[in-house]
């Protein structure tokens, strides 16, 4: 571990002659030393542009009374130190911020050139006005003996008599701080002075390696008491090369020598358990620790090392001697420094950018992204409370956690509840369930089954303070698992979790627009023991399924719920403003601010509330105990503070806590009086109500917030007055806004209002969010720029799928609802698609949209809209559990929208023609069902894939009969056994399925937009029917479709007919076995299903089945979307691309040797390049081939131009443009080809 010094601050003050100039030597310079700020003379900024340094907040002051950009100051301070700017009054070039670093200190910066005369006053004046203590620095172009120049001028003597009238001290050592670029003369004009209190605390030098302008960087150190701090950072695993199966041995083999008794508390089985992984993994994994040290800048090499420092030899030699031939020495290596730099810089970018391909991971990629984006790492070095600085990592972790504390303390509760909560947990008396047996199912023990099942996931290297990450656990050998469920019972059956479990490490994440420099400004992000979260999210499992099974959770809560989003919520919204529209009537929606919702929950009323929800047990006694003696540590750097106790609130980070607040808030639509309707997003709450009386709407809102204010007194919430929003949607105009108040305070109405990401105007215009999205998008956009060079840059596919990550994302969420917005207006998002399409491969400008779009497989905007609302729609009509279904059945005001076709309409009512084409109808449409079984009990069924271990081609169809036989007839109770052979068929002119039973054969047909896959699963559940109406007790049924099987085993895929199949065998008292059966094997009962199956599409006396499964529809509509798209295609004209592509459906992809390959491929094919279509960039005429008096067209070189018949015969060109350009040419063939006609360059 290497020390970090903790008391030391670096200020860099230079004059470059031009920021962006010199960017790379400023980079250099913020990289080394990380300076809290760096003052700049000679900016040259222009007036009109933006500045940015990551990381960094400006301050800057341009000269404006030159004609071009020139001269101005600028100081850059790093984001960790808070900073102020102070308002100096003077006609000179100077700024100054005031900054928090251990205490309060003022920079100045200075710029007086050698064309503008001063006098001392000038300077006397500027000091007046900085608060003490303060540095003065800068370029005053003023010569003195006294700090190192080798004569004295009028302006040196000026700047003596200020530091000789004031109590401050010039920091300068003598040094020089510039070297005249003609002569080779040194002198000392950048300056810095301090006050006195300060002065003994700073150290001056110059650092004139870093330098490619006449003036050197000056650093200075602030130093404070202390300056041999130690900052260390703990070890973390290193598992790049993890290998699993010597860990797995060594715990089976510590396993082996351990005793876990049932005597032990649970206590210590879990911290020797603990010790044995954390043993294990000690052993046979790194560990390693951030070294203190700032990585390089990527370009940085050995080269550039080695010629700065031939650059700083030769320029202390040139002060020696002060020989001619060594200032052209030292200026040489200055020009060979500056060389290197750029090169490499650029060198470096293009490999960075060129790794960005299929075979880099996809973190690596992310990681770049990151670096790219400009994404800061999250450093809190300093923190404001009460007037007091906090800088040492101990106290703001200190500062932090007790904020966080104070937010769940009963301190932050209302009076009024407190006293009403002690009374309520005093008075406690003994719960009389109404049905206790209902939740009897919740206590069963822990089963093996749920462990693995709470074992998948994502794979976290985050530890606990049991140091174990979760990935240890997901690879812990047979015996340690059994051994984990044997502790997880333990805990379950005494209802007693490890102390160690309740605590958690807080790490404070910055809160978005939010002051970073106090406590307030941050966020909780917990980390707590694996072993304890993997138990809580498999009691969360549990809590959720019997929730869903007996209807107990909200309809109107769409928060992390299973098949709920915050679409439901849009949609919703969405649909009420137009009814309010069409029906001229007058909406108020309100948006509830809950304070501090996680914080605040009321416990005992949490568990109060499970009771009556018939929870007891095994599962009441963990769930009181998880919320008891909770507590926290909060974390910076590798500093923790003091424990923390939580007296109120669930705890952060955990699975259960997110159930546990549902169930708290649960109650709340109830106290919501009709008309008004309520939607919740989990702490989101909004309250509407439309009708035409604005007195009443006014007076039914303000009951109801007074029905929600007793509430949050009997419940422990408060509902923030000063954050709540009202909205008032309407077509009348001259509305009076009224007053409506919430605990006494009058509520603010806006014109906008964001609701969960999707901004709502009072017109639904949809303006304001299609503009605030385009904004964000274009934002987003930058990177797909930056890492889209025409020569260099990342490959073709990754570049796509970045734009669909980070801009076709805003693109798309909320677009089901804006997409309803004015044509020109959604039109507006556009150039955002197009313009990201077209940088990701490299088009030419010119390119006409339709082939930008087409060679990509890239569907317009709308039609995406139109995909993703049709299959929304059909997501919601497969759920009748979700509320939204209501707005999607029925249509409220039908014969308002049909008489008024301006009227803008909701969602199935715009979409009724695509629903109809597309055959989406509640009527038809299969829907999800509560799964009856719960996860952790046995299953009523058996799966048997046994005979697909052996390989079909190899295997005889007689060994396939012997072992089905064997198998079929394996049960001891054969006369209670009997067999079902279900199959499916699909052709061109239909789809059937058949059932046999003995000598009973049942057919069906289904909708041939079905697919063979919907078909099988719909041959199971008739069979899986005929079995419950047999008068066997066992039955097999025989199925050849291992997919559905495996489906139906593993629970891979969601489809609503296997919840429909295990719920009507979880209905039953059979057991049923799904047995594979190899097909065409000569297998009688399987033969005749698969030819009666084939019979059932042209059977007349088959059954129709008018189902349609969502899978289906979603995939129909996936086609239906991208035949519109090809019709408009087909109408396109004069379309080069048009020519060789006949169909928007994607070309097969190859792999291109780089990204320049790549954009003259894809220019070639859509036909604008830079040899014919430059001219429209520069306005001139069209180019016309000289030998063959031609239009210069992508065709004609490659097909028809005579010059290069010889080159095309070379390289063995096709003689048609398609099979020369077109998906399956030979594309090295066609580089060679340009190569050789010397266009390469010319694409």
């Amino acid at each position: 571990m290497q020390n970090t010094n903790l008391n030391k601050f670096h200020i860099i003050q230079w004059n470059p002659n031009g920021f962006y100039s010199k960017i790379d030597e400023i980079k250099l310079l913020l990289n080394k030393f990380s300076p809290i700020a760096l003052c700049i003379q000679e900016t040259n900024f222009n007036n009109n542009k933006s500045i940015h340094l990551n990381n960094y907040s400006s301050y800057i002051k341009n000269r404006n009374h030159a004609g071009r950009a020139s001269g101005g100051v600028a100081i850059f301070i790093n984001n960790t130190v808070p900073s102020k700017e102070i308002p100096i009054t003077s006609h000179l070039e100077v700024i100054a911020v005031n900054i928090t670093a251990k205490s309060k200190l003022t920079i100045c910066n200075i710029y007086l050139p050698n064309s503008q005369d001063f006098n001392a006053l000038d300077i006397q004046n500027i000091i007046d006005q900085l608060p003490n203590p303060f540095i003065v620095l800068g370029d005053f172009n003023s010569h003195n003996t006294l700090w190192g120049c080798n004569d004295t001028n009028p302006r040196g003597t000026k700047i003596e008599t200020i530091l000789n009238t004031n109590n401050i001290n010039i920091l300068n050592n003598g040094q020089a701080t510039r070297v005249n670029s003609s002569n080779g003369n040194l002198s000392a004009i950048d300056l810095s002075f301090s006050s006195a209190t300060i002065s003994p605390n700073l150290e001056w030098d110059v650092i004139p390696e870093l330098s490619s302008s006449d003036h050197f960087p000056i650093k200075i150190t602030l130093c404070y008491t202390n300056p041999y701090e130690i900052h260390t950072r703990n070890p973390k695993w290193n598992l790049s090369n993890a290998d699993w199966n010597k860990f797995q041995t060594e715990i089976e083999k510590n396993l082996r020598n351990s005793f876990f008794l049932n005597e032990n508390t649970i206590d210590e089985n879990i911290e020797q358990f603990s010790k044995l992984i954390y043993d294990a993994a000690a052993n046979n994994f790194e560990q390693h620790s951030y070294s203190g040290k700032r990585p390089p800048v990527p370009w940085w090499n050995k080269d550039i090392k080695h010629a700065i420092r031939n650059k700083k030899t030769s320029f202390n030699k040139y002060k020696r001697t002060k020989q001619i031939q060594d200032f052209i020495n030292f200026k040489k290596n200055k020009a060979q420094v500056r060389f290197l730099i750029k090169n490499e810089k650029k060198k470096s970018w293009i490999h960075f950018t060129s790794t960005l391909n299929s075979k880099e991971s996809a973190t690596k990629i992310w990681n770049k992204v990151k670096i790219i984006k400009g994404i800061p790492s999250v450093q809190i070095k300093t923190i404001l409370t009460d007037n007091a600085i906090h800088t040492e990592p101990q106290t703001i972790a200190q500062s932090i956690g007790h904020h966080f504390y104070s937010n769940s303390s009963n301190a932050n509760l209302n009076s009024d509840f407190l006293k009403y909560k002690q009374e309520t947990e005093t008075n406690n008396s003994p719960f009389i369930y109404k049905n206790q047996s209902l939740g009897d199912i919740l206590n069963e023990p822990i089963t093996l089954s749920e462990l693995n099942t709470g074992l998948l996931g994502k794979k976290s290297n985050s530890c606990g303070s049991d140091k174990i990450p979760f990935i240890f656990l997901q690879n812990l050998p047979p015996s340690g698992n059994l051994l984990l469920l044997k502790l997880f019972n333990q805990i379950w059956r005494l209802g007693i979790l490890p102390i160690k479990w309740k605590n958690a490490i807080i790490t404070p994440i910055p809160k978005k627009n939010n002051d970073r420099f106090k406590p307030t400004g941050y966020r909780p992000i917990s980390v707590l023991c694996s072993m304890s979260k993997l138990l809580e999210k498999i009691v969360y499992n549990r809590l959720y399924w019997f929730a869903n099974n007996h209807n107990l959770l909200s309809p109107f809560q769409h928060g992390f719920r299973k098949h709920h989003s915050t679409t439901d919520c849009h949609v919703k919204i969405e649909s009420e403003i137009l009814e309010t529209f069409a029906n001229k009537q007058i909406m108020i929606l309100i948006s509830l601010d809950l304070q501090k919702a996680y914080d605040t929950v009321w416990r005992y009323r949490v568990i109060e509330l499970l009771k009556k929800w018939n929870i007891h047990g095994n599962m009441i006694k963990y769930l009181t105990n998880f919320l008891s003696q909770r507590t926290f540590q909060l974390k910076i750097r590798d500093y923790t503070s003091n424990t923390f106790v939580l007296e109120n609130g669930v705890p952060q980070g955990s699975p259960l806590s997110v159930f546990l607040f549902q169930t708290a808030i649960n109650s709340l639509p109830d106290f919501i009086p009709k008309p008004i309707q309520s939607i919740i997003f989990a702490d989101d709450t909004h309250i509407f109500v439309r009708g035409n009386s604005i007195s009443s709407i006014t007076k039914v809102l303000q009951d109801c917030l007074n029905e929600v204010s007793k509430w949050c007194h009997n419940s422990g919430f408060i509902f923030s007055p000063h954050k709540t929003k009202c909205i008032l949607f309407s077509k009348k105009r001259n509305i009076t806004i009224p007053k409506i108040y919430l605990n006494s305070i009058c509520l603010p109405f806006t014109e906008n209002i964001t609701i969960l990401g999707l901004t709502f105007d009072s017109k639904l215009t949809w303006k304001p969010h299609i503009l605030k999205t385009k904004k964000s998008a274009y934002k987003n956009l930058r990177v797909i720029k930056t890492l889209s060079h025409l020569e260099w840059g990342a490959e073709y596919s990754i570049l796509l799928n970045l734009y669909r990550t980070l801009v076709r994302s805003k693109l798309d969420y909320g677009s089901i609802c804006y997409g309803n917005s004015n044509c020109n207006l959604s039109k507006m998002l556009d150039p955002v698609h197009n313009t990201g399409i077209r940088c990701a491969i490299g088009a030419f400008r010119s390119s006409p949209i339709a082939s930008l779009l087409a060679i990509t497989g890239e569907p317009p905007l709308q039609y995406r809209r139109l995909r993703l609302s049709l299959k929304y729609i059909t997501r919601i009509l497969s759920i009748p559990d979700n509320s939204t279904i209501h707005y999607l059945n029925i249509n409220q005001s039908p014969s308002v929208y049909d008489l008024n076709t301006n009227l803008r309409k909701p969602l199935s009512t715009r979409f009724r023609k695509e629903m109809s084409d597309n055959n989406i109808s509640p009527d038809t449409i299969l829907q999800y069902e509560t799964c009856l079984t719960p996860p952790w009990s046995l299953n009523q069924y058996e799966i048997d894939t046994s005979l697909s271990t052996h390989v079909k081609k190899e295997t005889p169809e007689i060994v396939y009969r012997n072992l089905f036989n064997e198998l079929i007839h394996s049960d001891t109770d054969n006369h209670n056994n009997t067999q079902i052979y279900t199959d499916a068929s699909k052709t061109s002119t239909g789809i059937g399925l058949a059932v046999i039973h003995k000598s009973s054969t049942q057919v069906f047909q289904l909708n041939s937009h079905s697919s063979i896959y919907t078909a099988e699963y719909v041959a199971l559940l008739k069979g899986v029917q005929a079995a419950v109406n047999s008068n066997y007790e066992r039955i097999d049924i025989c199925s050849d479709s291992l997919s559905v099987l495996s489906n139906i085993k593993y629970n891979t895929q969601i489809n609503p007919l296997v919840t429909k199949i295990k719920n009507i065998i979880h209905s039953s008292n059979k057991y049923i076995r799904f047995i594979w059966t190899p097909g065409h094997c000569n297998i009688r009962g399987n033969e005749e299903a698969d030819k009666a199956a084939r019979n059932a599409i042209s059977n007349p006396n088959s059954l129709t089945l008018s189902l349609m499964s969502p899978v289906d529809i979603i995939r129909n509509v996936d086609k239906y979307c991208m035949q519109l798209w090809d019709s408009d295609w087909h109408q396109v004209t004069d379309n080069k691309l048009r020519e060789i592509k006949h169909s928007v459906e994607p070309w097969p992809k190859p792999t291109f040797p780089n990204r320049k390959e790549n954009v003259i491929i894809n220019r070639l094919r859509i036909g604008h390049t830079r040899v014919t279509h430059g001219y429209l960039m520069e306005k001139s005429e069209p180019p016309i081939c000289r030998s063959c008096n031609s239009p210069m067209t992508v065709k004609h070189i490659i097909i028809h131009c005579q010059i290069f018949t010889e080159a095309r015969k070379e390289c063995e060109i096709p003689d048609n443009l398609y099979e020369a350009i077109g998906p399956y040419a030979d594309i090295p063939k066609i580089i060679s080809f340009v190569k050789k006609i010397e266009m390469y360059n010319l694409i």
